[in-house]
């Protein structure tokens, strides 16, 4: 090809322009300014379909603070949490009934499509107060038990606490762990008395640690606390609630906390004047040198509001056929028994030491089930399958166990309402 028979008069290009044309503006999700990992490992940020964003948790953990999910407006990270591993094997006894109220009416036919557009804005008026949250709070472990599963929170429902591990929502030093009935200590005594089969050792007689537990919020109608307390350890050591913000001690070990015994006794904690406050939990032995009742071990911690009420509704399953069951922890308030039996002639419970019997009649040639409820301290009773009228009874106080005078267990739920 030839080139032009003449010069052009003037370019044909347009003058370049003076400076660089900018670089693309990057999405907050991949500039690194989103901000949804700064508050906790798993934290993550989420385009959608618009170009917007939020903050969420990764699909291996869950949310327990700042839980929101608002495309555009969500640009707080959560607070996210490791969703811990599934258990090697299945459970070993299925749910033992179905729920004891079926809902009124069915739940109405889902949409046949999605809503077509979202809102605009969001809504207008927000609540008058924020949503309370559970309490006491699940993702810390109060009663030290692997065998029986609160779930009265699904999202770390069947959670446990092996022999030998730091409880669920606590950090541990030196010997502090959970441990079960049958643990010697370095001593060679056998302990006893505790609520349930596990508690937490935080230090036997020649050995030393520390347990605490994540903060939380304690409710506005919050009296005191109340504990199980082996020991022998003197101050420092011993049982401590702080203030979350400044680490001052709202209550701590009474003047009997360090009593020299191998048997659990029964300690409290004045939390009136915490309303509201956000606090946490912290055990100590410091005690090294003492050759005997040198030790700490904790079982049962439980809140107690205004009223005299046990406060926090839970479930627990028995995971055993045995015919007796010391509960997790001490139930003053309603609760209802459901059990699968054969053959059993009587329920009990034992209630401040004294035990009461409801004598049953359950036939020996199939399994029953048995709901026991007790409400306002009057007890009543149930049985499938059974047309005798059991008459009410009046069984009003703390009940520390519940169990079947005679028969054939095959499984058992307790749930508890504050």
């Amino acid at each position: 090809m030839a080139p032009s028979a003449a010069p052009s008069a003037s370019p044909t290009t347009a003058a370049p322009t003076l400076s660089p044309t900018k670089a693309p503006t990057l999405h907050p999700c991949n500039d690194g300014s989103h901000g949804c990992d700064s508050v906790s490992g798993g934290g993550i940020c989420v385009v959608t379909a618009d170009n917007s964003w939020h903050c969420a948790c990764d699909k291996a953990y869950y949310c327990v603070a700042n839980c929101v999910n608002t495309p555009g407006k969500d640009t707080i990270g959560h607070k996210c949490v490791l969703t811990s591993s599934p258990t090697s094997s299945p459970t070993v006894s299925p749910t033992m009934a179905p729920s004891a109220n079926p809902s009124v009416s069915p739940t109405m036919a889902p949409s046949l499509s999605p809503t077509e557009t979202p809102t605009l804005s969001p809504t207008e008026t927000p609540t008058t107060s924020p949503t309370a949250a559970s309490f006491p709070p699940v993702a810390i472990d109060f009663n030290f038990e692997a065998k029986y599963k609160d779930i009265s929170n699904t999202d770390v429902a069947g959670a446990t606490d092996s022999d030998g591990a730091c409880p669920r929502g606590w950090t541990c030093t030196g010997v502090a762990q959970v441990k079960d009935e049958n643990y010697i200590n370095d001593n060679k005594y056998n302990y006893a008395g505790q609520q349930g089969q596990q508690y937490l050792l935080v230090g036997g007689d020649l050995s030393v640690g520390s347990a605490t537990s994540a903060e939380f919020t304690l409710p506005s109608t919050i009296a005191m606390a109340q504990y199980y307390r082996m020991g022998g350890a003197d101050s420092p050591s011993g049982f401590y609630i702080k203030d979350a913000k400044t680490s001052a001690t709202i209550c701590g070990p009474s003047a009997s906390a360090g009593a020299d015994t191998d048997v659990f006794f029964e300690q409290q904690c004045d939390l009136s004047a915490a309303a509201g406050k956000m606090v946490y939990i912290f055990v100590q032995d410091k005690n090294a040198a003492t050759a005997t009742f040198g030790k700490v071990l904790i079982d049962d911690i439980h809140f107690i509001d205004v009223n005299g009420n046990i406060l926090g509704n839970a479930r627990y399953f028995k995971e055993d056929t045995t015919l007796d069951w010391q509960l997790p922890h001490k139930v003053a308030t309603d609760f209802t028994v459901h059990a699968v039996v054969k053959a059993t002639t009587g329920f009990y419970m034992k209630i401040d030491n004294d035990e009461k019997q409801i004598a049953l009649n359950v036939p020996a040639d199939t399994m029953s089930t048995v709901t026991i409820q007790r409400t306002s301290g009057i007890v009543t009773v149930l049985v499938e399958g059974d047309e005798t009228t059991y008459d009410p009874v009046e069984m009003d106080g703390v009940v520390s166990n519940v169990g079947f005078s005679d028969g054939e267990l095959f499984s058992e739920s307790i749930q508890t309402v504050a």
